[in-house]
């Protein structure tokens, strides 16, 4: 057997020693910038530049042959909030908060101001208050590290959709340094604005009320970078929320449709007041394009009536006048696609209304047959619907060029005058 010199063993081991080293230098230095890659998320600010006072969007239509002045009287009266003690469901109140506005006062016993329903949301001394033992056990407010998070789908103390209440809040002109109490303590609604943006993923499901937050507390500012290191900005979320086939998404689809208009309106205004466009002229024309496809469509599928229902998008109109049992064209449905419907159209940028609005035959009708469904309802039907009328609501007060607190109500106990009570009487 033949020995192995010394020397030679040594030679073999020096570049052996040398290679291992150098993969260690190699892999440190990949390890490093690995490491940089998913802090430099972290070193950014993951939630960009906000303004206190978000963006306030106005009407921009007053189309009497849409809802007379009594009509709207007389419809908005039937629809004032109630609260229901402890029974009383989250989504209603966040609902009538965004239907109502902060400054609606009501004289009837019952029916909260806008600041209280507020105060319910965000205070939650006020929220134990309504709810006692099942609010303390499932509170709709929970600090997180990031902020605050609204509790989602866990009971009827809790919101409806991710990030509609705070959405709802922002429609309402809820400035980021409003007082909020959770159970753990005081905050502010930047907390849960925060929480919005921290907990945000291109990948999750429900997009309409996230993206609503961001276009009222972003800009002039436009792209930013979520807790996933993913640069995002209006451009991206537009397109996100265009991708999703027709009627997917909540109310079938329409609370999309109303997320790009307040893209487009806030894109003008920003346009027209700082010159910095949220949207690329790119962008711009795509959601212009696309809510002209939505329209087509709602155009084509109306029934002579002047409501719709979950068949909207493939252009057919319903078969029958009276509502069925059939799921997407019972009543309430029919109350979801028009009312909804009804709402985005409101908001459409005046600059744009001959390019996306419809015929104005459309409106008229659409506008009357909510007014004449209200009338019919029985004073129990009203709750049982009242989320989906609340977006009925506003639109036919949109569409008269107010906000819903700013029409003038009929005094508790007055009679609806004979023409109203009159199922058969003609449309004016």
């Amino acid at each position: 057997m033949n020995a192995t010199p010394h020397h030679a063993a040594a030679g073999r081991t020096l570049p052996v020693t040398i290679f291992v080293l150098s993969q260690v230098l190699i892999l440190g230095v990949a390890v490093a910038a690995v490491g940089y890659r998913f802090a430099a998320p972290a070193e950014l600010a993951v939630i960009p530049p906000l303004r206190n006072e978000p963006i306030h969007l106005d009407p921009v239509y007053d189309i009497p042959a849409v809802v007379s002045d009594e009509q709207l009287s007389e419809t908005l009266t039937r629809l004032r909030p109630r609260l229901e003690g402890p029974d009383t469901k989250i989504n209603h109140i966040d609902h009538a908060l965004r239907f109502w506005d902060i400054k609606a006062r009501f004289t009837e016993a019952g029916c909260p101001s806008g600041e209280e329903m507020r105060q319910i949301l965000l205070n939650y001394p006020r929220f134990l208050q309504l709810y006692g033992r099942k609010g303390a056990e499932t509170a709709l407010l929970m600090n997180e590290p990031d902020g605050i998070r609204v509790r989602v789908n866990e009971g009827i103390t809790t919101s409806s959709h991710v990030d509609h209440t705070v959405a709802s809040l922002a429609e309402v002109g809820t400035p980021l340094d409003f007082p909020v109490e959770t159970a753990a303590g005081p905050g502010t609604f930047r907390d849960l604005v925060d929480y919005v943006f921290t907990s945000f993923s291109l990948n999750q499901v429900e997009y309409e009320w996230s993206v609503m937050t961001f276009a009222m507390y972003v800009p002039p500012t436009t792209q930013w970078r979520t807790k996933e290191g993913q640069t995002i900005d209006f451009d991206m979320l537009a397109r996100r929320v265009m991708r999703q086939e027709q009627p997917q998404g909540v109310c079938f689809g329409n609370h999309r449709l109303y997320t790009l208009v307040v893209l487009l309106r806030v894109d003008e205004q920003m346009r027209k007041a700082e010159n910095s466009p949220i949207l690329s002229p790119e962008v711009h024309a795509e959601v212009v394009s696309y809510l002209q496809d939505m329209t087509q469509r709602l155009v084509a599928s109306q029934h002579v009536d002047g409501f719709w229902n979950i068949d909207w998008p493939k252009g057919e109109k319903p078969t029958s006048a009276a509502p069925t049992e059939v799921e997407g064209d019972r009543l309430s449905d029919r109350i979801i696609a028009t009312g909804h419907a009804m709402e985005w159209w409101a908001m459409v940028p005046q600059d744009l209304a001959d390019e996306i609005l419809p015929p104005r035959h459309v409106l008229v009708a659409a506008g009357q047959w909510i007014v004449n469904t209200v009338e019919k309802l029985s004073d129990e039907d009203i709750p049982t619907h009242f989320t989906f009328l609340s977006h009925a609501g506003r639109a036919l007060a949109l569409w008269r060029g107010k906000f819903p607190y700013q029409v003038p109500l009929q005094e508790p106990g007055v009679a609806r005058s004979e023409a109203a009570k009159d199922d058969d009487a003609p449309a004016p």
